[in-house]
């Protein structure tokens, strides 16, 4: 009953490890009645998340025509709000500097980021694994560079963290705080830099083969207009082993033309959101392991004047990790029973295990 309501809403099968099967089906139990729409699956009374990627919240639309058009339209709306020409027109369209939900030392780092890098940050949940330490890693879409000061606390002075991004502005305010955070996270040398390019050309900016340990991104894939490249270049840089790890919009249906060519809906993470199922058949196509999913959360569209063009589709916002597998270790399916949630009667379910 729980995998056939998750069909329902989500129009996909959901495949999780075992170690995720209880936030699974906590989350599950908000579609089947057993919580209220308004608290965050799995973790407890957290409100939903509303429409954090920035926009201003206006009818006035741009049609765009091409992926480049795509890319300059996402540029100009974050390098303006980096440089602080426009705000926001919601209080929370912008992601927290801490959240009680995450672990102890993320809160404690974020904590000491810099006022002006976390009220120009952008993003949907949290995209930094727990430990990190002496690892290489990449962030894809940096921009004020948030996420990459907080993980350069976590892999200390035996780790690297590099992030990349396309807009300017972001990139200038980034480099303007890493001596700061250097001194203020105690570590004996700069660990970070920030590099401009495109995360679908990683190649373009230096990026190696098999040099990263971990790549994350926090609400960027749904912005560009070829998200399938981008997860092939993440493939190509990460090491045997390695895992993309992010945090991102995903809907139930495929968007209507207006809704993917609108400007404004791009800015917001709308347009570009990712539909369950392509997420799945992309990482397999690209040679992940099956997504597996950390937290997910119901995200609101803030803005009527753009309600009209989703013809009714569904959003959440959700992290997964994409792991790339060793070529000399093959996955071993395993059964699984759980006895299930006093609400869930559930006889077994059959899980992917590595």
């Amino acid at each position: 009953a729980t995998l056939a309501c998750a069909i329902r809403l989500y129009g996909f099968t959901p495949v999780v490890s075992v170690h995720y099967l209880s936030l699974f089906l906590s989350a599950m139990q908000q579609c089947c009645g057993g919580q209220s729409p308004n608290v965050e699956p799995g973790l407890g009374s957290q409100p939903k998340r509303v429409g954090c990627c920035g926009g201003p919240g206006t009818s006035d639309q741009r049609t765009l025509e091409s992926d480049d058009a795509v890319r300059d339209a996402v540029r100009d709306f974050y390098g303006k709000r980096a440089a602080g020409s426009e705000s926001c027109a919601t209080v929370q369209c912008q992601c927290p500097a801490t959240d009680k939900s995450w672990p102890k030392h993320i809160r404690e780092a974020a904590a000491q980021c810099h006022d002006d890098v976390v009220s120009k940050y952008f993003g949907c949940g949290l995209a930094i694994p727990g430990f990190l330490d002496g690892m290489h890693v990449l962030d894809l879409g940096s921009g004020s560079g948030r996420d990459c000061f907080v993980i350069s606390k976590l892999v200390g002075d035996n780790g690297y963290v590099v992030g990349i991004d396309m807009t300017d502005e972001q990139l200038s305010l980034a480099n303007k705080y890493i001596d700061y955070h250097t001194k203020k996270f105690g570590l004996s040398k700069p660990n970070v830099e920030f590099r401009k390019g495109y995360i679908e050309k990683l190649g373009e900016a230096g990026l190696k083969d098999n040099s990263f340990d971990v790549i994350v991104s926090n609400c960027v894939v749904n912005l560009s207009p070829d998200k399938k490249t981008v997860l092939q270049e993440a493939f190509r840089v990460l090491k045997p082993g390695g895992e993309l790890y992010f945090a991102d919009i995903y809907t139930d249906r495929p968007l209507s033309e207006a809704a993917r060519k609108s400007d404004l809906m791009w800015g917001e993470c709308i347009s570009g959101a990712l539909v369950w199922k392509d997420l799945v058949m992309y990482a397999e196509e690209v040679g992940f392991e099956t997504p597996r999913l950390v937290t997910s959360y119901i995200y609101d569209v803030p803005f009527d004047c753009v309600k009209q063009l989703l013809e009714g589709a569904r959003f959440s916002s959700a992290t997964y990790r994409l792991v790339k597998k060793k070529a000399d270790i093959k996955p071993v399916p395993v059964k699984a029973i759980y006895k299930g949630l006093s609400s869930v009667t559930l006889q077994s379910i059959v899980c992917a295990s590595y």
